[in-house]
C-alpha cells in the first residue's frame, strides 16, 4: 500500500476489527485514542468528547494509525483469509456480465493476467476505478475544498488518557485537525 495521510479511527471499528481477526494487530501500530477535542476559533476553552461517555459506554476507545500500516496489515489479511490478492498489479479492464466479471491486469514487470470472478472490490483509491468505469462519479458542487498536511515534530501533546486524541479546530473559512 502506498503512503497516505491519517488514519483516525473511531470505536465503531473495532468490532469490525475483530470480526477480522486483527483487532490485536490494529492494537500493535496504533496510538490510543479514548476520545475528541474540539477547539473554536474564538472560545478560550475547548470541548471533549470521551468515547466511553457516548452512546456505547463499551466502545471507549479507538487508535490513531499509519494509514499505509493499516493498509498493509488489511491486505495481508485479506490474503491469510483465502482472498486472492495481486501486489504490484493495475487493472487495465473490467468487464461484468451475468456470472460475474472478467479482469484483465498489468504487473509491475509488464505481465498481463485475465481471469474470472464473481465478487470484485474496487481498492483502487482515489482513482476511483469502478465508479470512473460505471460514469458514476459526481463532484459535489457545494464542495469545493483544498487539502495539505504537514509533519510535525516536537509538538506538545495532551497529557494522560487524552495523549492520543484528536484536535479538530475550525475557523472562518474552514477547519483542520491535528492528529498525535
Amino acid at each position: 500500500p502506498r503512503y497516505h495521510i491519517g488514519e483516525s479511527l473511531l470505536p465503531g471499528n473495532v468490532e469490525l476489527f475483530e470480526r477480522l481477526g486483527v483487532r490485536e494487530e490494529v492494537e500493535k501500530i496504533g496510538m490510543p485514542k479514548f476520545g475528541i477535542e474540539f477547539v473554536p476559533p474564538d472560545l478560550d476553552y475547548c470541548s471533549y468528547v470521551d468515547f466511553a461517555e457516548g452512546w456505547d459506554p463499551s466502545k471507549g476507545s479507538a487508535w490513531q494509525v499509519r494509514r499505509s500500516e493499516l493498509d498493509e496489515l488489511l491486505f495481508r489479511n485479506a490474503a491469510r483469509s483465502g482472498a486472492q490478492t495481486h501486489e504490484g498489479t493495475k487493472v487495465t479492464a473490467l468487464d461484468f456480465d451475468q456470472a460475474g466479471a472478467t479482469v484483465r491486469s498489468r504487473s509491475d514487470d509488464g505481465v498481463e493476467q485475465t481471469w474470472r470472478t464473481s465478487f470484485v472490490v474496487d481498492a483502487s483509491g482515489r482513482d476511483t476505478m469502478l465508479a470512473t468505469k460505471f460514469k458514476s462519479k459526481q463532484k459535489n458542487p457545494d464542495h469545493n475544498s483544498t487539502a495539505l498536511f504537514g509533519h510535525f515534530t516536537g509538538a506538545r501533546r495532551h497529557e494522560g488518557k487524552r495523549e492520543g486524541n484528536i484536535s479538530i479546530c475550525w475557523f472562518e473559512h474552514g477547519w483542520y485537525w491535528l492528529i498525535p
